[in-house]
């Protein structure tokens, strides 16, 4: 109950009181959605709905369901918050950042950008151990490499078995 969001399922924009949006959220956007139930596994952290339920599929595929937890960033925008940080402590964390565009603006792709801010605001709030994994070309993020199967999928399954 510390966030939720709403989307489309066409992924088209919706009109809200505020105009058209891609998507709408609750307060607490930068709450790791999912780390109430971390508890004692190692970590696979995510950006958006999509991913997360790709990371879920990855896992079922590999026999992992019960002993890995996967938390999701609703947004490359957000930190992790500060409270959410103590639910990582001693844990290791493999994140799967997005291969997003480069902004124009500042030159970075977000999701790289984001994960390695992540893992910074991980590793020096709580010594947790954290690792990138690049996906292999052809799969811009977690739930592109899901849907595409074959050699991407198969590839991208071994980076569950950590």
């Amino acid at each position: 109950r510390w966030c939720a969001q709403w989307r489309t399922m066409s992924g088209k924009p919706y009109s809200g009181a505020n105009g058209e949006m891609k998507s709408w959220s609750t307060r607490n956007t930068s709450w790791v959605i999912g780390c109430e139930e971390i508890r004692q596994r190692p970590v696979i952290l995510v950006e958006g709905g999509a991913d997360m339920l790709a990371a879920y599929h990855f896992l079922c595929l590999t026999g992992r369901l019960s002993e890995v937890a996967v938390v999701m960033m609703l947004s490359a925008s957000v930190d992790v918050r500060q409270d959410a940080r103590a639910r990582f402590m001693g844990k290791r964390v493999r994140v799967f950042p997005q291969t997003d565009k480069v902004d124009p603006k500042n030159g970075r792709q977000a999701g790289f950008y984001a994960a390695e801010k992540w893992a910074i605001q991980l590793r020096e709030s709580w010594g947790v151990e954290v690792d990138e994994y690049r996906l292999p070309e052809g799969a811009k993020d977690l739930n592109e490499a899901a849907v595409a199967g074959g050699a991407i999928a198969e590839a991208v399954a071994g980076a569950f078995q950590f």
